[in-house]
């Protein structure tokens, strides 16, 4: 019994540890702290330990890793989303448009690049189609797979499709900005013109998911979103477990990530 006392304390002296660094990392990072500031301004916030809001942009599935665990694929990547949502929460109270989402994804990009060398495309569409796996207990669940069998029944731009291993992918095929903004637009009017429930914002943040109209960066730029408009509409933020849940999750099932998710962030204040 003492030895797996000793044990636990081990584990528990070396997370500490392991967080300590985190945070003496993040404080080096310009764009964060300024998010920090941003968090500490909004009454939303008040009780939230500002400098835990690294986990608002980081999946629990992935905190392990810390903040910088996608920095080895996308130098600057945590820097850009910070950036991201820092943006987002200046203009929180804005009505969406499709200016306004590419401004979001723009900022944060800034200064982000791909180890691969290939380059982000500056606005919706782009000159090749995206498609992106869909997995059973990660981003995809049977009740979420029916419901977007379903809207795909009558879609132009996207389809379901196995690759050589069998394994379901959602393409969607190359359009440019001019094809993809009346789609978006449309996206966003539905959601202005209703309520602004949780079911309603899951909505919005599931329909331009699943429409992936960026050629990368899309959920960055989905949970900037998500988090935005809890916060337009006086909804608590949000912790998620899984930041791509939105690609083929049941909405009720995520009408439960979000209660779950919004529980996540209670626990941290003070």
């Amino acid at each position: 019994m003492k030895h797996i006392k000793n044990s636990f304390l081990l584990i528990l002296l070396f997370f500490v540890a392991h967080c300590a660094d985190y945070y003496n990392e993040l404080k080096e990072i310009p764009e964060f702290v300024a998010l920090t500031e941003t968090i500490k301004s909004k009454k939303i916030y008040d009780d939230f330990p500002a400098f835990e809001s690294w986990r608002l942009l980081v999946g629990t599935n992935k905190q392990n890793n810390g903040p910088f665990y996608v920095e080895e694929k996308e130098p600057g990547y945590f820097a850009g989303i910070s950036r991201g949502l820092d943006y987002a929460l200046h203009h929180v109270n804005e009505s969406l448009s499709v200016e306004l989402i590419e401004q979001i994804r723009a900022h944060a990009l800034k200064k982000v690049t791909k180890k691969d060398n290939s380059t982000f495309e500056p606005t919706i569409g782009g000159t090749h189609g995206v498609q992106f796996n869909l997995v059973q207990n990660s981003n995809m669940s049977p009740k979420g797979l029916l419901e977007l069998e379903s809207k795909l029944q009558k879609d132009n731009f996207r389809k379901l499709k196995k690759d050589k291993n069998q394994e379901l992918i959602l393409i969607r095929r190359a359009a440019d900005r001019a094809e993809l903004y009346p789609e978006i637009q449309n996206i966003i009017t539905n959601y202005e013109t209703s309520p602004k429930n949780i079911l309603n914002i899951i909505t919005l943040i599931q329909d331009l998911f699943q429409l992936h109209a960026f050629n990368d960066a899309n959920t960055r730029t989905s949970i900037i979103l998500l988090q935005k408009e809890l916060v337009r509409n006086n909804y608590t933020p949000v912790i998620l477990s899984n930041l791509k849940r939105f690609a083929a999750y049941s909405k009720q099932e995520l009408v439960q990530e979000i209660q779950e998710a919004q529980e996540r962030f209670r626990k941290y204040k003070y």
